[in-house]
């Protein structure tokens, strides 16, 4: 997979790649880690005079669904780490981190960071503090052991 480059078109390489595989009638989906981001990939490719929808039915009924429009690219929400491609199947299915590989390790980085802000606060609690958790509520903390 051809991932996005910087210069003036980043994305033509990527919408070419596309472009090759829907003249080979091959059912292309890109699975997008957030419906916003969706909705910006989808921008993005239409710029490129790609035809694409957002699929919210999910991945195994797209992947064998036969009354879905030709020659069109077909946005799902997922989490998938790599994309791959089926010759028998005819489909090719495309990653958020295949388009843009740096991005993953900035969400590492991003979420060291939270971790690191949520053990600082662990530090700050008091006995008798109130605090929230997620699946129980609101409680009084009473001490860490």
């Amino acid at each position: 997979m051809i991932a996005a480059r910087h210069s003036e078109h980043p994305f033509r390489p990527f919408s070419e790649e596309i472009q090759n595989y829907l003249e080979e009638n091959f059912k292309v989906g890109i699975v997008i880690d957030h419906e916003s981001r969706s909705r910006r990939m989808e921008e993005l490719l239409s710029g490129y005079g790609i035809a694409v929808q957002i699929y919210n039915s999910g991945f195994h009924s797209w992947s064998v669904s036969k009354n879905l429009a030709a020659r069109q690219v077909f946005l799902l929400t997922g989490d998938l780490q790599a994309g791959f491609k089926s010759k028998a199947e005819k489909m090719v299915l495309i990653s958020e981190r295949d388009i843009f590989p740096d991005m993953s390790s900035r969400r590492a980085q991003v979420a060291k960071r939270q971790v690191a802000r949520f053990v600082g606060s662990l530090g700050q609690l008091k006995e008798n503090d109130y605090i929230v958790h997620v699946e129980h509520g609101v409680g009084i903390y009473r001490d860490w052991e």
